[in-house]
């Protein structure tokens, strides 16, 4: 089944950004490091943060940085699929080479480089519910989005339609569609 998860999350940092245009809506993809650290620098980028283009510069602990900083103001950040547990567990990151060809290294897992401020909010999109319960803490921060049954799929369709529809093929759009909204329709 396909749960548009991503979809709902672009949808809610519209939203932000509509009720809230001095806020800062930052996406990272989280799916690999690759991903992580991409994100990460186009933040950097985005921000224009000096050091930025410097080789000898850690990205992440300089965007970081800039996060925990409450002068820089409010942002809301998604993190887009976190479902790989081994990313967010202790251990060592290589960040850059020295001039010297020396590795410059850190130790900690990415878990460090979410940071957690009054004047920032993070969304974090996941399939693994390991790993969602580790990002936020508990239990009780993680929704679980699950698809509609197909009578909720028909009403929303009926909803949105401007005009009526053969019932058998609506069943047959919402299955193909696995239950689930469009992001307008959220």
């Amino acid at each position: 089944m396909i749960i548009r998860k991503s979809q709902l999350a672009i949808e809610y940092a519209y939203r932000v950004r509509a009720k809230s245009p001095q806020t800062w809506v930052f996406w990272v993809h989280a799916s690999t490091r690759a991903r992580f650290d991409e994100g990460y620098k186009m933040i950097a980028d985005a921000l224009k943060l000096r050091g930025r283009d410097d080789p000898q510069t850690d990205i992440l602990q300089l965007v970081t940085g800039w996060l925990r900083d409450e002068a820089n103001g409010r942002w809301f950040m998604i993190l887009d699929n976190a479902d790989d547990a081994a990313l967010w567990v202790e251990q060592s990151h290589s960040r850059s080479v020295t001039a010297a060809g020396d590795l410059v290294a850190m130790a900690g897992s990415l878990l460090d480089f979410i940071p957690q401020a009054h004047h920032g909010s993070i969304l974090i999109t996941s399939r693994a519910e390991d790993v969602a319960v580790r990002l936020v803490g508990n239990y009780k921060n993680v929704v679980a989005v699950k698809a509609m049954d197909e009578g909720q799929a028909l009403t929303l369709l009926r909803r949105k339609l401007t005009s009526s529809f053969d019932e058998k093929d609506g069943v047959e759009l919402v299955r193909v569609l696995d239950y689930m909204p469009d992001r307008k329709s959220v």
